[in-house]
């Protein structure tokens, strides 16, 4: 596993890494910028990515105390990567793993699928390049966008989480990124993914739907205030 933990060379290190990597090919696991694990959540995911022997991008945030608690209250205290892992977890996964302690770069042509705690701005970041995602709710309007993405829209698989506190095992994590990276059931997610993309790329075209639909709000808007 290759570590970064400055910063400033994040997302620069994170994009020059993909860029190494074979296309579609990575998972890539961030739960936005305030969602957090505790540690003992930290560690399921990472045997659950060991066992699974994918190549991965994580990005983790500072850990969380309480195991009620999915938010970070405050993210200003450092913590070494090595001591939320399993021992020798980096060692082992040092061919095919990157781990960041901060924000990254989003998604990029070697991202095969996305991880992701659901919320809107990663949904759309993942939707208009075609990468398939594992919802993971933490909180406020995740839960839907989870059952949007998994039951209408068919480009995502949601984990099964414990009630209560949303704990999610490490065979649970793995299962489901065997589902998407190996799986029948995977390879129609993944081409929904593209085709969906193609739509968005359409919609956003010059006579696109989207475009359409901004230039009559405009022209609406200046008729109203005019």
């Amino acid at each position: 596993m290759i570590i970064v933990s400055d910063k400033a060379r994040d997302s620069v290190d994170c994009l020059s890494w993909l860029d190494k990597q074979p296309a579609r090919s990575v998972v890539f696991l961030c739960f936005g910028s305030r969602g957090t694990f505790t540690v003992l959540q930290l560690k399921e995911i990472a045997e659950s990515l060991e066992r699974s022997g994918q190549r991965f991008l994580w990005v983790i945030k500072t850990p969380a105390h309480d195991e009620g608690t999915n938010q970070i209250i405050d993210d200003t205290g450092e913590f070494e990567l090595s001591s939320v892992l399993p021992s020798g977890f980096m060692e082992r996964t040092k061919e095919r793993g990157l781990v960041v302690s901060a924000g990254s770069g989003g998604c990029r042509g070697a991202n095969d699928w996305m991880a992701t705690a659901r919320g809107w701005n990663s949904v759309l970041e993942a939707v208009v390049v075609g990468v398939p995602m594992i919802g993971w709710p933490l909180h406020a309007e995740q839960h839907v966008n989870r059952n949007l993405m998994v039951e209408e829209m068919k480009v995502a698989v949601g984990v099964e989480q414990r009630e209560g506190n949303g704990f999610v095992t490490g065979e649970e994590v793995e299962r489901k990124v065997r589902e998407l990276m190996e799986s029948e059931r995977g390879r129609v997610i993944r081409e929904t993914s593209l085709k969906i993309r193609d739509m968005v790329v359409a919609a956003l075209g010059e006579f696109g739907s989207s475009t359409k639909a901004l230039a009559d709000w405009v022209q609406t808007w200046n008729t109203i205030t005019n």
